[in-house]
């Protein structure tokens, strides 16, 4: 009897820990939506269905694919660059796994954009903020020194049946799709909605 009990005590104890966990995530997700500074980012769904998850749509964004020429950086990009060249890919990519993006919004632009990409956290002033780049993938092309981030907002799931018509939309070169995201921060980012042609399709609130 007391084995029993030991085992279901042990067994609660890990479903607690388990919804503890889940409240926790879902927690942090609902502070950065509504504490976050809102920002819009330029991009364009692609593979909408998952017959596993249901509809969602694959987002990828401008800001996915940086030119480090274009935006400053304190990585080493000579020597990305000679051992990628040398075939030392997976080296190269091994020390792009975690890079702070800092994003601006230009005078008269619409859509957040890059301006720098750094190993450590920058400051943070006013009219700026600092997303975490992951995984990233150095891919040259000629002299432009391109790394491809992810940044945990790639994937975004949409009530049944939506994700086709959202695709097919924004497969349409003439609408604009951009997505609203929150920035928290401590550099958390989450989707608020995503938009075509300034009506929003799919959101969170």
């Amino acid at each position: 009897m007391k084995g029993r009990l030991g085992f279901r005590t042990k067994f609660i104890i890990i479903v607690i820990i388990q919804l503890l966990f889940l409240a926790a995530l879902a927690g942090s997700k609902l502070f950065t939506l509504h504490t976050g500074e809102v920002i819009l980012l330029k991009t364009s769904p692609i593979d909408p269905r998952s017959l596993f998850s249901g509809d969602y749509v694959m987002l990828n964004y401008d800001i996915s694919r940086i030119n480090l020429k274009t935006v400053y950086t304190d990585l080493d990009t000579e020597k990305l660059q000679k051992d990628f060249n040398a075939g030392r890919h997976i080296l190269v990519n091994r020390q792009l796994q975690k890079a702070y993006v800092k994003l601006v919004k230009k005078d008269g632009a619409k859509f957040w954009q890059p301006v720098s990409v750094t190993s450590l956290r920058p400051e943070v002033k006013k009219g700026e903020v600092v997303i975490e780049g992951r995984e990233g993938i150095y891919d040259s092309w000629g002299d432009k020194p391109i790394v491809r981030f992810k940044y945990g907002i790639e994937s975004y799931y949409v009530p049944e049946g939506t994700g086709l018509d959202i695709e097919r939309r924004a497969s349409n070169a003439n609408i604009e799709s951009y997505v609203e995201v929150a920035v928290d921060r401590f550099g958390n980012i989450g989707i608020v909605a995503i938009f075509e042609d300034g009506k929003k399709v799919s959101g969170t609130f």
